[in-house]
C-alpha cells in the first residue's frame, strides 16, 4: 500500500484543500526563445522551477506553473532568485513566471516558488 502525504491548507475564509506534497505542478510550454525542458522539484506548497533560454529571449512569459490540485481561490505567489521576475496570471489552477528583463543566451534560471492560500 502506497502511502501519500498531503498537507491540508485552510484559506482566510476557512476553505480547506488538501495538497499533495509528493505531486509537482505541471509545467506548460515555454515562452518564446526559451528551452523547451523547464524542470520543477516540489509541490503545490513550494518548489523550484529551473528554466534555460535560448537564444535572445525577451522579457515576458517564462513557463506557466499549474497545480497539482487547484487551491478554493487564487493564492499568494512568492518568488525569488533567477532573472528578475514575478507571478503573473494567478489563478486557483496556477500561475506563470513572467521575467521582467531580456535573459542571457542559452543560461539556466531557477526560480523558488511559495504558496501562500
Amino acid at each position: 500500500m502506497a502511502v501519500s502525504q498531503y498537507l491540508s491548507v485552510t484559506d482566510s475564509n476557512g476553505d480547506t484543500t488538501n495538497h499533495l506534497v509528493t505531486a509537482a505542478p505541471t509545467l506548460g510550454a515555454v515562452g518564446t526563445n526559451w528551452a523547451a525542458s523547464p524542470t520543477n522539484t516540489g509541490h503545490d506548497v513550494s518548489g523550484t522551477v529551473t528554466v534555460t533560454s535560448g537564444t535572445t529571449p525577451a522579457a515576458g512569459t517564462v513557463v506557466p506553473v499549474t497545480f497539482a490540485t487547484p487551491y478554493a481561490k487564487a493564492p499568494t505567489v512568492v518568488l525569488s532568485g533567477g532573472l528578475s521576475a514575478w507571478a503573473s496570471a494567478v489563478t486557483a489552477a496556477g500561475f506563470t513566471i513572467t521575467s521582467l528583463a531580456a535573459a542571457a543566451s542559452t543560461t539556466a534560471y531557477t526560480w523558488t516558488y511559495h504558496v501562500d492560500p
